[in-house]
């Protein structure tokens, strides 16, 4: 992807939307240019460069090739929320991403269930100490019926 020029918020930004190098090279040939008074320029779609766009058949090749999935979050407390937000700040990152990571994490350890559930049992007790159960002799094997006679 074309990246020289673009700061490292606008790649961080189309990374999490999914903008591909199609959108972006659209985006550079038909998109209308402003200044933010930041010595940056803006560069976007407005009405008369997506009709632009649209008239050249170049759209098509605008979509995204796979768009992320999202989820919403309801009802978090704002203690929560304010931890995140710390949380994120300390790693430099958005809440979004610091939100990401930490659902990856629990996930990929969550993976990680043991195989045998007697073994996982017997792992789990075995701090506790052991039962003895005591086992009944065998007895020798009987003859099997005999049907018919």
């Amino acid at each position: 992807m074309v990246t020289s020029g673009i700061s490292a918020h606008a790649q961080a930004r189309m990374q999490q939307r999914g903008v591909n190098e199609m959108v972006l090279d659209r985006l550079f040939e038909y998109g209308k240019v402003a200044h933010d008074h930041h010595d940056g320029e803006v560069i976007f779609f407005n009405i008369l460069t997506k009709s632009e766009c649209i008239a050249y058949n170049a759209i098509i090749d605008c979509t995204p090739m796979k768009p992320m999935a999202s989820i919403t979050i309801r009802n978090l407390d704002e203690q929560t929320k304010e931890r995140l937000r710390v949380r994120a700040a300390r790693r430099k990152r958005s809440m979004e991403e610091e939100a990401r990571n930490i659902l990856r994490t629990a996930l990929a350890r969550d993976s990680a269930t043991p195989g045998n559930l007697a073994e996982a049992i017997r792992r789990r007790f075995e701090p506790l100490g052991g039962v003895v159960i005591p086992l009944p002799a065998r007895e020798p094997i009987r003859e099997p019926p005999r049907l018919g006679k």
